[in-house]
Parts: C-alpha cells; sequence; structure tokens
C-alpha cells in the first residue's frame, strides 16, 4: 500500500499560501516525514553560499559539450529541456553533497519469540527497532508513547549500535499509541521536551534529519 501524499498535494500548497495546515499533518507519519524532508531542502538552499556556486558561464559549456553535430538533423527543441535538467543536478549537488546524512527505519513485532507484522500489539508483545545509518557523526533512535518520550539513545541500552546503525527492543508493557523517531545529524542536538512534538521541532531547527517510523498501537 502506497504511503499518504497529502503534504505533496495539498500541505505544500497551504504553506505556500500562508494557510495553517489541517491537523493531518501534524498526525499522518509519511505527512510528517515529507514536511521533514521539505524543511531540509528549504533550509539548505537558504543556507547555500557563494563558495558553493559554480563557476561563471556552466551553462554554456554543458550545452557546448552536449551540442549536436551540424549535419545532425535532430530537433533542436529539446536543448532548453536539457538545461533545465542540467540545472537541476547541479542544484541537487549542491543541496545534497555526498556526505549528507542518510537513514531508514523499521520495525519487527514479537509475540513471545514469534515474528508478526502489523501495526499493532497487545500488552507484553517486544518491539524491535532497527535503523540504519550513513554518514552521521549523531544518531539518537528514540520512542515514545502517547507523544511522551519512553527512551532515546544512541550506543547505551536500550539501544545498540553497530556500524551500519542502531536497534533497540522494548518491552510494550503499557497501553498506547507508540511512535519511533530516528534522529542524524553531522552534529550533536539537544532536544530536552520529552514531548515528540516538541523534539521534532528542535531536531529540525538544529538542522537534524528526522525519520519518522510507523505508529504501533497497543490495546
Amino acid at each position: 500500500m502506497s504511503g499518504c501524499t497529502r503534504f505533496e498535494s495539498e500541505g505544500l500548497l497551504q504553506l505556500e499560501r500562508g494557510e495553517p495546515l489541517d491537523a493531518h499533518f501534524d498526525q499522518c507519519p509519511d505527512c510528517l516525514q515529507a514536511r521533514a524532508q521539505y524543511d531540509r531542502l528549504k533550509r539548505a538552499i537558504g543556507q547555500t553560499g557563494d563558495h558553493l556556486t559554480p563557476s561563471a558561464g556552466w551553462q554554456d559549456r554543458v550545452l557546448q559539450s552536449i551540442e549536436p553535430s551540424p549535419a545532425s538533423t535532430s530537433p533542436r527543441w529539446w536543448m532548453g529541456g536539457v538545461a533545465l535538467a542540467a540545472s537541476a543536478v547541479v542544484a541537487a549537488l549542491l543541496i545534497n553533497p555526498a556526505s549528507s546524512p542518510t537513514g531508514t527505519l523499521g520495525y519487527e513485532l514479537f509475540d513471545s519469540d514469534v515474528v508478526y507484522r502489523g501495526t499493532s500489539a497487545k500488552p507484553g508483545d517486544r518491539l524491535r527497532l532497527t535503523s540504519t545509518i550513513t554518514d552521521a557523526s549523531y544518531a539518537s533512535l528514540r520512542l515514545y508513547r502517547d507523544d511522551q518520550l519512553v527512551f532515546a539513545c544512541s550506543d547505551e541500552p536500550p539501544c545498540q549500535r553497530s556500524a551500519d546503525g542502531i536497534t533497540a527492543d522494548a518491552s510494550l508493557d503499557a497501553l498506547g499509541r507508540y511512535q519511533s523517531v530516528l534522529v542524524i545529524s553531522q552534529n550533536a542536538i539537544t532536544m530536552e521536551t520529552g514531548m515528540l512534538d516538541g523534539d521534532v521541532l528542535a531536531a529540525r531547527e538544529a538542522g537534524g534529519q528526522v525519520i519518522i517510523g510507523q505508529i504501533i498501537d497497543v490495546r
């Protein structure tokens, strides 16, 4: 099943118009992640300095390198599209350098020792969070129950840090709505609110990348 795309189709338009976002965008994991990526892109564009600007005349050099020979009978209308594509590639390289941190966040549910799939669990089941991390000097794996912090760790219990990422096991003893979050950055980030919305906002404002996991309902 494909994820929710309401932020791309509706939320961006509301932000551009200066309108408040619907309550949906504060609750939907897909929309929260999409907005985090949008905020990161917007911030990166604003922080791009002159030292990252390509040298003058780069557009002409690109066009010259792909200019068809005079004998070619191919239509020339595609040149404008190539120039736009080249501009997009350069912009992507400037905004997302190869050293930008990336990560993924997944989970498994256990009933005793049996793994099962789903988004709901019962008291006593176990949740295993698994993440992959690339090029991040700082990483924090966090779990919230009903928007309140249950644990936050990197390489200390209940987290186990490896070269590839972080894993953590949690016992789902209490009823509630569990939300996992992975925060990665090139620099250490302080999040002290203990609440989901406040911590996500603090991480974004500090330049971190926030990856929102699947909501698990324990009932």
